[in-house]
């Protein structure tokens, strides 16, 4: 039963990675803080190296790993992230923030299949890269950081007493 579920799960996380690196593509270009960008290229390396990683154990299990081209939901998520980073780098950053909350989603439900040993290790560090990935875009995102990227909503600091 593992061999079904590594496959399975390995190629729509995969997929799912394919697509948040193109949608990567699309924010980075507005991004204008020098030190965000370089996180940002840093996370994209990240889940770069995951889809080499899971590509390769797929191709190990003879199965071939998802063409690195997005499909569907990734055309909606490069055209979100275009318009919406077309608006500013700090909804560019927004916009990868929504991805990698959704990524972490993706992982979290991955790693409730009964999956192998190997599979389910590597799955659990590529997830830790994810958190620790949404936890600098949400320390960017504090009141006061410094940083071009703008609190969520419902996150908006308390008005200034006038």
């Amino acid at each position: 039963m593992h061999l079904q579920n590594d496959i399975r799960v390995l190629g729509v996380l995969s997929q799912f990675e394919i697509d948040v690196v193109k949608a990567y593509d699309q924010c980075l270009p507005h991004i204008t803080d020098a030190s965000l960008r370089i996180e940002i290229a840093r996370m994209k390396a990240d889940q770069e190296r995951h889809i080499l990683e899971m590509g390769e154990t797929l191709r190990v299990l003879s199965v071939q790993p998802p063409r690195y081209a997005q499909d569907l939901q990734g055309y909606l998520m490069a055209a979100a992230s275009a318009l919406r980073s077309g608006v500013s780098g700090s909804a560019a950053a927004q916009s990868l923030m929504a991805f990698t909350k959704a990524a972490l989603t993706h992982y979290d439900a991955a790693l409730k299949n009964d999956l192998g040993m190997d599979v389910s290790s590597m799955l659990a560090g590529n997830r830790a890269d994810i958190r620790r990935h949404l936890d600098v875009l949400e320390a960017l995102a504090k009141p006061g950081s410094g940083s071009p990227v703008t609190p969520s909503e419902g996150k908006q600091p308390p008005a200034e007493p006038g």
